[in-house]
């Protein structure tokens, strides 16, 4: 009888074994499913925002990009070290007779004086690199619109992709120079005329037009007289849609508002109310008689 007893607790004691290790590989093996979902739901989620979050995904890869080559690059343009960085650190100390040329208008210097001032111990080449950088890459919103308006999604991005790998564009990010605004507010203007042909109700046209002609005029000078150009398509356009010019008036409004400093620094130092000091040249030299003359952005329209 005793070794019968032994004999079946010894049974008894190895089924439980038995059990407790199926329980523990049933544990294991639910953790590694558990795990492998979590991975997996990890990917989806992150495909998902990619999918929704597309240009800000591009965004902040351009961004990154840029940084890196700011981060190797030491030596300012000309026109950065003469120009765009004496002026960003005056305009981060106060100095507002230093910091503004009618000439060069009042985006560029504003906006690398902002980083100047907020960043402690940044120069004024750096803060015109970053702001040259954000020119850039703040131009995949309006650029992906407009492919996305032809082309498909995986285009479009594609399209913002080789944007964002143009080896060109890089200069004007390492150098510190405003020429990717130009870039930004040419892609404004025209997505604005893009959404005013196809959309019908409730569209944001006019503010896509208005600000990237601003930013055109006030980046660059040749850049008013294609804002002008863009305005005009886009009041007929308005037009032609539903004989109403309503939001053409508020793409008026809005851009000679957001150009209105330009054109008073220009009045204050030229005597002259233009949106740069090179239109207010080529209006003195009409005024005076002697439009044969004129050197419309050349050197003679430089002092």
């Amino acid at each position: 009888m005793g070794n019968i007893s032994e004999e079946n607790s010894t049974a008894q004691f190895s089924c439980r074994a038995d059990s407790a290790g199926k329980e523990s590989l049933q544990e294991a093996d639910g953790k590694t499913v558990s795990a492998d979902s979590g991975i997996a739901h990890g990917f989806k989620n992150l495909k998902q925002w990619w999918q929704d979050h597309t240009v800000t995904a591009l965004f902040l890869c351009g961004i990154a990009v840029g940084l890196v080559l700011i981060w190797f690059s030491f030596v300012p343009a000309r026109d950065v070290a003469s120009r765009y960085s004496p002026m960003a650190e005056a305009f981060a100390d106060g100095r507002w007779d230093m910091a503004f040329h009618p000439r060069f208008g009042v985006f560029f210097p504003c906006v690398s004086g902002f980083f100047c001032k907020i960043i402690p111990g940044l120069s004024g080449f750096r803060a015109c690199q970053l702001t040259a950088l954000l020119l850039w890459a703040a131009a995949v919103y309006p650029l992906y619109g407009i492919f996305r308006s032809v082309f498909a999604h995986h285009v479009a991005v594609a399209g913002c992709a080789f944007y964002l790998f143009c080896s060109h564009l890089h200069r004007y990010i390492y150098d510190g120079l405003r020429d990717n605004g130009k870039t930004l507010g040419f892609a404004m203007l025209v997505y604005g005329l893009i959404l005013c042909r196809n959309e019908k109700k409730n569209s944001i046209s006019w503010l896509w037009c208005g600000a990237g002609g601003a930013f055109l005029a006030m980046i660059r000078a040749d850049g008013f007289a294609i804002a002008l150009l863009g305005l005009l398509v886009y009041l007929i356009l308005d037009f032609l849609r539903d004989k109403k010019i309503h939001r053409s008036i508020l793409t008026c409004l809005l851009f000679f508002s957001l150009l209105l400093p330009q054109c008073i620094l220009t009045w204050k130092q030229s005597g002259i109310f233009a949106p740069n000091s090179a239109y207010s040249y080529v209006i003195r030299r009409l005024m005076d008689g002697k439009a044969e003359n004129i050197v419309l952005f050349g050197k003679e329209n430089a002092q």
